[in-house]
């Protein structure tokens, strides 16, 4: 009996202690010149389009934005009518975004992704 009470204690302070290393996934970063703006991040499910956030840009253009992903997945990350970055990333990744609003498609800067669209 006290081997059981013994394991199972083993089981449940690995699987506490393996939880706790855990951090959340995040798609964030900063678009200057966006204040005002919508920001929507999109992933693609079974080929149709499922908008996964829309927040509204601050004057300093920072965001973060949640998510939780398993496999490697393609998601746009668009402003309004501002062009649109198209994004590869898995669950072992939180990419950050540096982009001016107006030359997203140009000027934007990833990191923390090895997937470069």
């Amino acid at each position: 009996m006290k081997r059981i009470n013994l394991l199972i204690s083993v089981i449940l302070l690995t699987l506490l202690i393996a939880c706790e290393g855990k951090k959340q996934q995040t798609v964030s970063g900063a678009i200057v010149n966006g204040e005002g703006k919508e920001l929507s991040l999109m992933a693609y499910r079974n080929g149709q389009p499922d908008t996964l956030s829309r927040i509204i840009l601050t004057a300093d253009g920072n965001f973060s934005i949640p998510v939780s992903t398993g496999k490697m997945d393609f998601y746009t990350l668009s402003v309004e009518d501002n062009g649109a970055l198209i994004l590869a990333f898995d669950s072992t990744e939180s990419p950050v975004i540096e982009a001016d609003v107006f030359y997203i498609n140009r000027t934007y800067k990833i990191s923390n992704s090895k997937e470069r669209l």
